[in-house]
């Protein structure tokens, strides 16, 4: 099968259930690192002026906790859309949404993998949409669970992606403006780790006499 291109003109991004206090059910993906990369998706959908829909659940007290801070500071006009079925699909009007903006890619993230997650991808896949998921971006319920899911997803024709290989697709050329505001969405995943050799408390080589 021919590798697709995630294209600025034909990409919707879905947050699924990236919500406070939801998030952190997340086992699989460290939370910081989770929300990092949930920004930098929501910074790719401002520098590319990319649809973006968030679809969400109510918590068992029947209130529905508002987006991660992280998305919402970046996308402020964002609605969430309070579903009640596992399926955002089963969701008339986020199904409604995602077909009216006529485009045939969707990048999905979320928690829960095993469950949210693989209930979008295998119904988006199935309506004919190119379906991706940012797995750096998502967060599963235990490891076991979550890799049977990459398995299932991968084995049906959905794509396993990362938000660095997103941005850089979206990209193109890093040298346009927004190729770099995309590079600095990249870097912004990155973990900073101190050099292997650095072994001063204030991170810088210490002498030997």
């Amino acid at each position: 099968m021919r590798d697709r291109v995630v294209s600025a003109a034909d990409t919707v991004i879905v947050f699924i259930d990236l919500q406070e206090g939801i998030v952190n059910v997340g086992a699989t993906n460290d939370v910081e690192r989770l929300r990092t990369s949930a920004a930098a998706l929501a910074d790719l959908a401002t520098i590319f002026a990319l649809p973006t829909l968030m679809s969400c659940v109510p918590t068992t007290g029947g209130t529905v906790a508002p987006p991660v801070s992280e998305i919402a500071a970046r996308l402020p006009n964002l609605e969430p859309l309070s579903r009640t079925a596992p399926d955002a699909m089963d969701d008339p009007r986020f199904r409604v949404a995602l077909e009216s903006f006529g485009r045939k890619t969707v990048v999905l993230a979320g928690v829960a993998t095993e469950v949210a997650v693989r209930q979008a991808a295998l119904a988006a896949h199935r309506l004919g949409f190119h379906t991706v998921v940012a797995v750096d971006a998502c967060g599963g319920l235990g490891s076991r669970t979550e890799t049977a899911t990459f398995i299932h997803l991968s084995a049906v024709g959905i794509e396993l992606s990362s938000v660095p290989t997103i941005a850089a697709q979206l990209a193109g050329d890093f040298s346009s403006e927004r190729g770099r505001a995309a590079m600095r969405a990249l870097q912004s995943t990155l973990a900073v780790r101190p050099h292997e050799h650095d072994t001063s408390p204030h991170g810088s080589p210490q002498n030997e006499d």
